[in-house]
């Protein structure tokens, strides 16, 4: 019985497999047709590595690993606490805290984390929303509230829509403060450390939402095709191409 759940739920139910199942067909016709066929059986062969998580769990280990998890052990940590945004859905009907996204409800989960072991900190939530909707920040800050953080400890960043204006934004906002805690997901972490140091801001890590989560017994099913692996290149591949833009301004 258990191998038949596994066989259906890992094999004949995954879409992932037939997709590396057409893949495959479409590599092995396309290589015996011309330069053009060449190109797409090479097409396939990198999207067929795609969908196996040994590889994308290579490249994101090393880019979550520059910055460790923040270790609320140590004193002296600056005062402020700022949250960079990751989506959220302003419905009404649902509580604040389930109207972020998963990313964001992590990232506000450890800065309430932070605020539970230093409670003089400033929590800072950051990111705008669609125009005529409430903010993203305040969706977080909304979601603080409901979770016993008093208003006096929340502050709001209404209006940046992007890493940069982040960083821009928290400047204006606390002149004379270059001092922060950053929190954001570890993947976005070298990134959104690079633009805050360019800004002459001197953020700590606080990372987050690790898409690379080991089991300590390790991976049972690291050789099925998985699409979590190709949403996971999509992530790096924003963030490389994010690095690129950043390497080629010489101020943000």
């Amino acid at each position: 019985m258990n191998f038949l759940r596994f066989f259906i739920n890992q094999f004949l139910i995954n879409p992932a497999l037939w997709i590396f199942v057409l893949l495959v067909v479409l590599a092995g016709r396309g290589w015996k047709k011309g330069v053009w066929g060449k190109a797409v059986a090479l097409l396939s062969f990198l999207v067929i590595l795609g969908l196996f998580r040994p590889f994308s769990d290579a490249v994101i280990y090393r880019m979550e690993s520059r910055y460790p998890v923040l270790d609320l052990t140590m004193t002296g940590y600056p005062q402020k606490v700022l949250v960079l945004g990751s989506g959220g859905l302003p419905d009404p009907d649902l509580p604040a805290s389930q109207q972020m996204s998963s990313a964001s409800q992590a990232r506000v989960l450890e800065a309430y984390r932070i605020w539970k072991t230093f409670p003089e900190v400033t929590l800072v939530m950051s990111s705008a929303g669609r125009e005529g909707y409430v903010s993203q920040a305040q969706i977080y800050a909304n979601a603080l509230r409901e979770w016993g953080v008093p208003e006096s400890s929340v502050q709001v960043i209404p209006t940046p829509l992007t890493t940069i204006e982040e960083a821009r934004d928290f400047k204006r906002m606390y002149p004379g403060e270059d001092r922060l805690i950053l929190v954001t997901s570890a993947l976005h972490m070298p990134r959104a450390m690079e633009v805050f140091r360019k800004q002459g801001l001197k953020p700590v890590a606080a990372p987050t939402s690790f898409l690379y989560r080991p089991h300590p017994g390790g991976s049972r099913y690291g050789y099925v095709p998985s699409l979590q692996s190709l949403a996971n290149w999509q992530k790096v591949l924003h963030e490389w191409l994010g690095m690129v833009q950043l390497a080629f301004l010489d101020e943000v």
